[in-house]
């Protein structure tokens, strides 16, 4: 190839381009909806090949290059028999929705997942939402740690805190509150540097409207740690806020975003019970060594998951189920679950014609009932 670059101005031109443009595309795509987009297709596809399955699949509109990326791979290496993307905005996701699909997944708002549902609903479709939600993460004193730091810093600003897992707000017992705000510090710093702007590991979010939003979040809080944004990248710094008003809207909503709010607490079981008001997660974390505790999280509190001492990895085991309940979704995907999921069971049943039970006609006598209840038990 060097050769022919050397003679071939207008080749090594060409190739140039094409590194250029595929160098553009990679570094704007949207990895999380890349992810949540491929994931249910090949579960759907791969998995359940045999049940005949062929599938079509609607990007989000807010990451534009992602689907145009998804389109141009899955038009070259499947059929459109097989799998199909289709490009555009919420009216021609409307439109789709009136086709009398035999199963629907969706990723997304609770706000478009009701829509969905109820569109689903009108043509007795099957669903799965997946919504996401706020994953509290619960750190008591015998869990502070700074390996319990790492994990949560990983798993809250992956691709700058846009995972529908990540941590969503931290609630650590107040007799390690400051400790534990200094080994979160500690850990970005080591993650990302001084200026995590400048480290190849940290992206930007994904769209100019929900940076406009997390902008307003910085406001309903004391920037701890970070705080710094650049509107021209969409660039939000990884931010620690403390002293969260109890009436907040981050209280409330779905961050979505590098943003964690760190809140002490001095009871447990009234945690607890303030969580169980709230909106239901997607997944529960918690970082303890008091099997007490963990009981008793389990117990109570109505979630699609609980992770105890980890975050973000469930979600890549192919033999756990996945899913959220209630105001997070519902349904379950992911290996097996999957199979359940995009495919039916369709029965088979056959008899012998050779044998006859003519006792199981009318008209009945009394004395045959009982023998009728116990071939039954017999045979079932």
């Amino acid at each position: 190839m060097d050769a022919d670059k050397a003679v071939n101005p207008t080749f090594a031109r060409r190739v140039g381009e094409s590194e250029n443009r595929t160098a553009r595309i990679w570094n704007s795509i949207d990895y999380q909806s890349l992810e949540l987009s491929f994931k249910p297709v090949i579960n759907a596809d791969d998995r359940c090949i045999s049940a005949g399955n062929s599938c079509f699949l609607k990007p989000s509109e807010l990451a534009p290059t992602t689907a145009q990326l998804l389109e141009e791979l899955i038009s070259e290496y499947f059929t459109p028999e097989e799998v199909t993307v289709v490009e555009g905005d919420a009216s021609v996701a409307e439109n789709l929705l009136e086709l009398p699909w035999d199963m629907i997944f969706f990723t997304g708002s609770k706000r478009v997942g009701t829509i969905v549902h109820q569109a689903a609903a009108r043509h007795q479709i099957p669903i799965i939402l997946e919504l996401g939600g706020k994953n509290p993460c619960i750190v008591d004193a015998t869990g502070v740690s700074p390996t319990t730091g790492r994990r949560i810093v990983w798993g809250k600003f992956l691709n700058a805190g846009q995972t529908c897992i990540a941590p969503d707000t931290i609630y650590v017992h107040q007799s390690m509150y400051q400790p534990f705000l200094t080994m979160l510090r500690e850990q970005i710093k080591l993650f990302y540097g001084m200026n995590p702007a400048e480290s190849s590991d940290y992206g930007r979010i994904a769209h100019p409207d929900h940076y406009n939003k997390l902008i307003g979040y910085l406001q309903e809080g004391t920037i701890w740690h970070g705080g710094r944004v650049d509107a021209s990248q969409n660039y939000i710094e990884p931010t620690l806020l403390t002293d969260i008003p109890l009436d907040s809207e981050l209280r409330q909503a779905e961050i979505f975003g590098p943003i964690l709010p760190v809140i002490p607490y001095s009871d447990l079981n009234a945690l607890m019970h303030q969580l169980e008001e709230g909106p239901d997660p997607l997944v529960t974390y918690m970082f303890s060594e008091d099997r007490t505790s963990i009981q008793q999280l389990k117990k109570t509190q109505r979630t699609g998951t609980i992770s105890v001492n980890q975050v973000i990895r469930h979600a890549a085991n192919p033999r756990i189920p996945f899913g959220g309940v209630g105001t997070s979704g519902f349904g379950r995907y992911h290996g097996r679950a999957s199979i359940e999921a995009f495919s039916y069971e369709k029965v088979y049943y056959k008899e012998h014609t050779f044998f006859e039970m003519k006792n199981q006609y009318p008209p009945y006598r009394p004395h045959v009932l009982p023998i009728l209840r116990k071939l039954r038990r017999w045979l079932f």
